[in-house]
Order: structure tokens, then sequence, then C-alpha cells
């Protein structure tokens, strides 16, 4: 799930140089799934998509297999990357876009500047129209801020709070300011959270009165049946020109085996979060696995105040990171999809003169001795049973390693929701199995491990980290920015709040038909997407 971040009012510039009620559903149908082979069926598949499918040409139709499904028609409520990806990146569009290497380019916000320090003045595009009709105007930015901040069930909607927005001010039809509470320079990050929404359409409509999506996005609403399909037509008027694939069909397919057997057997063009352990079951004549590093970042934080207080001393942590053999790991049973990180700032923010806590279970011993830990130390470990992938098989055997330095390890497995539930409560200790930040921006993934963070699950706390990060925040000068966020992650480095891990690998099934230059983060994109 998309977790909300409580982010300070003033904040820097993204660092980023180079290298993610319940509203009824549609009750009318388009025709039935389809003609395609069935799923487990003996009939051999084709590489050919043929015949319909909910009354569609299945050739000019992509057909995405996903594991769960939006909650409702409000863009506002969206508070998952598949709810992001499917209302705010296809059917909204939103103020600017986010780059994979963490870059803003423009989108419906052509320009945009700061005009003094608590004023900036944005610029829109020319010629834009809401699938309804209507003209873009700074009038619908100014309804859709207002909205997202006339009630707290928008939360989702986090620029207002996040830049400190008290103020959405209309100088002309395509011009707009917006006034903040203070500084800010996190403004460009914010914008890609941002799908504006037609006046014309929403206003006077609660949540749970939509019955359907209207935007300015690359793609029109057709149809929602809940947790079936949801249904998507080219905008043959979109301002960037219409899309490649006329019909996008999103199947909800919860079950993994079952995306796969769906991938297989040509009823679905794709099939996401495929597990390592299974992953090669998607290639076949003519369909194969993508697999790529994602931007989340995996690692074993480390209950500091709460947990076992061996785990106070620096050294205990050190140890820690020095008996866990994640290069292999990685190899081995991450099937080298991925490799140890070398800071929890994503390239090109991280420090280059950090490197990745090397495997010497010598050194980890000799720490713990010195730690007054020699003849070793119990400790708890927590993982939900299944979320990243193989999590069960990577858990125990950082349990076994961390065992053969002297540090007996418990395990223990829970269901996602109650995991989730311990892990806001601040209830689980002392090392706990988590994911974070799949993004490139050195301000939210410094701000995690600032005192009392509600993301902070290490109870990590540092006056030093607290006070260079404040600056940070407050810099407007990039080069010192820059040297900040170094120094930040240097003191993180050392004193080891986590057993730093590696990058969460992305793996998805795709036919040979789609050429699709996928994300790192996590969103799915189809408007760069094409089928052969």
């Amino acid at each position: 799930m998309k977790r909300r971040i409580s982010i300070l009012l003033a904040a820097v510039m993204v660092l980023s140089m180079a290298a993610c009620g319940t509203p009824p559903a549609s009750s009318s149908s388009t025709g039935d799934p389809g003609s395609g082979s069935v799923p487990g069926s003996s009939a051999a598949p084709t590489p050919a998509a043929s015949g319909t499918i909910y009354g569609l040409d299945r050739q000019n139709t992509m057909v995405l297999g996903m594991a769960s499904d939006i909650k409702g028609l409000d863009p506002m409520l969206s508070s998952t990357r598949t709810e992001a990806s499917v209302l705010h990146m296809h059917l909204c569009d939103t103020l600017a876009w986010r780059e994979d290497d963490g870059t803003t380019t423009p989108r419906l916000a052509k320009s945009w500047e700061q005009v003094d320090d608590t004023t900036w003045q944005f610029v829109l595009q020319e010629g834009v129209t809401a699938h309804d009709g209507s003209k873009l105007t700074s009038e619908d930015v100014k309804f859709t801020m207002e909205r997202a901040m006339s009630d707290p069930q928008f939360a989702q909607f986090q620029l207002p709070e996040q830049v400190g927005l008290t103020q959405v001010v209309v100088v002309d039809e395509q011009t707009f300011q917006l006034k903040l509470k203070a500084p800010t320079n996190v403004m460009d990050f914010w914008l890609f959270e941002t799908p504006i929404l037609p006046k014309s359409y929403y206003e006077g409509k609660k949540s749970e009165e939509l019955d359907s999506v209207v935007g300015y996005g690359p793609y029109t609403f057709v149809e929602w049946v809940r947790d079936d399909h949801i249904i998507l037509k080219a905008n043959e008027n979109y301002w960037q020109g219409a899309p490649a694939i006329e019909n996008l069909v999103f199947r909800v397919i919860p079950e993994e085996s079952a995306r796969i057997n769906e991938l297989l057997a040509g009823s679905v063009d794709f099939a996401e979060q495929i597990s390592i352990d299974i992953g090669d079951q998607a290639n076949s004549d003519f369909t194969h696995l993508d697999a790529r590093e994602g931007l989340r970042k995996l690692q074993l934080t480390i209950s500091i105040e709460k947990g076992n207080p061996a785990l106070r001393d620096v050294r205990v942590r050190q140890a820690l990171n020095y008996a866990v053999d994640k290069e292999s790991i990685c190899e081995n049973i991450l099937s080298g999809y991925t490799h140890p990180y070398d800071s929890y700032v994503n390239p090109a923010n991280n420090d280059p003169s950090l490197k990745a806590y090397p495997y010497d279970p010598d050194k980890a011993r000799a720490l713990l001795a010195d730690a007054g830990y020699a003849q070793g130390l119990e400790l708890t470990l927590v993982s939900p049973s299944s979320r990243y992938g193989l999590d069960r098989e990577v858990t125990m055997q950082m349990a076994a390693d961390l065992e053969a330095v002297g540090i007996k390890v418990k395990c223990e497995y829970m269901e996602l929701g109650v995991f989730l539930e311990k892990l806001d409560a601040h209830e689980l200790t002392d090392l706990v199995w988590v994911g974070w930040a799949a993004l490139v921006n050195p301000v939210v993934e410094n701000l995690i491990l600032t005192s009392g963070h509600v993301d902070n699950s290490a109870t990590y706390s540092n006056p030093e980290f607290d006070a260079l990060y404040q600056k940070l925040a407050l810099s407007m000068d990039k080069e010192e920015q820059q040297k900040l966020n170094y120094q930040c992650q240097q003191i993180v480095w050392n004193d080891c709040p986590w057993l730093f891990g590696w990058k969460l690998p992305q793996l998805h099934g795709l036919n040979n038909r789609v050429q699709w230059d996928l994300r790192c983060d996590g969103y799915f994109d189809t408007f760069n997407a094409k089928l052969a």
C-alpha cells in the first residue's frame, strides 16, 4: 500500500540528477469475458490475440491481470499504486510527471516558478479538455485543491499538507498561484501526486455518488465491475495525442498462479507481481518474464528503544550488518535479480563513498564480544508471511547467518493485515522485515529516520542527524543540499538503525506482442505501450 508520508512543511528540492461509504460499481456490462483460451484447458495457447473480450476486439485490446482492484471511483481516495495507476495516470492526469530517475517534467502544468518565498505560479497547457468536453482552466485546479482540503477523508491527496498550501489564487484562465505557509523545495515531487479533477463533473458530488471517472487523461472510463474488471477506452482528444492501444481491460486476478495461467493461455497480456520462485513459469514461446530491480529498499529495521536492550549499542547493530551474507541471499534465493544496496537513499542522490556492509562473520563476532555479548544474545525477527516474495526463505537464511555468530533468532510470521496494523502501532520488536521508499527523493528517504517520525519503526533517534536534516529541509542551495544529504547518510550508515538489505525485484509476465518499457517504481503507465 502506498503509505502516507507526514513530511515537514518546509522541505527541500528533490536532488535528482540521473540514474514508483463505498461507491457502487457500474451495473452495466459490455459483454462476456471473451472467447480466448480457458486457463488450465488442454487447448494449446497461441500468441495471436483473437476474438473478443467484453465485446471488445481482442487484437486492439490490452488485458492486464492485476492482483487487486480499486476501492472506488473517487481519485482523491486512491491509496495504492494500482489505484493511482488507473485513476491518476490513465484517467485524470497530473500537474507534473515523475520519471524513473526522479526528475519532474511538465504535464498539465507546462511551467511553474517560485515568485517569492511562499508563492508558486503555474501556467497550464493550452487546449486541454476533459472527457466531458469542458476546458481545463485554473478554476479546475482551485476546485481540486479546495476539495482536497475540505474533508479529512481526502488525506491521501497530499500536496496541500506536504507543501503547506493555504490558498489557490486564480490569476487568469491559464495561470494560478499556490500560496504556502512557509518556503518549500519539495513542490516538484508532490506535483506528480496531484490528479486534477474537472469542476464541471465533480462539483456537488459526494464520493459514494460517483458512477464514473472524468478527467483529462489518455483514457476514458467505460466500466467498472467491482472485484472483476475495469474497462478504459483511448481518449481520441487527449492533448498529447491518442494512445496507441485502443482499449485497456484491468482484470482482477488475486491468485498469482491464476495470473500466470491466464498469461500462458493468452487470456491476459500482462500478469503483475510474479514471485521469484515461480518466475520462470511466465516464459513460453510467446510470453516472457520482465524482471528488473525496483526502487523499493528492503531491510530489517532494528527496534532500538523498544527491543532487546543490546540493540541500543551501535556495535551490536553493526555486527548484525556484518553477520548476514546478503550477496549470497541475492544470488541463491533471489536468483540474482537484485543486489545489496549501498545506501538507503536511491541513486543518483546516494553518497558514492558508501558501500554495502560486506559479509564478515569474524568481525561480527569481534564487535559482539567488544560490546559484552561474546556469549551471544536472543532476538525476535518478525515478518509478514507473504508480501515481498520468498519472505520466509529470506528471513530464515538471515536468522541462520545471525545464529552462526552467536545470535539466537526466533522467527515469527504474521498475516499481512495483522502485520501492518502492529507495524503502524510500533508493537513489533526486535527485528522487523519491511520495505521502504520506491522513489527518488532524498528528503523523503531521510525523513523516515528523524526522531519520532510515524514510519520510524526502528525508534532511531540521533540529535546530530535531526539537526542536519532540519538544515537540509530549509536549504535553498543545491550544492548545500547535496552536502547535507551526504552527511545524513554517513551518520545513518554508521549508526545502523537497520540491517540494510537490497532492492525489491519487480517481476511481471508479458505477452510478446506487448512492447512496453515498465516503470521501476511500481506504477503502471501504458501510454508508452504498443501492441504488435
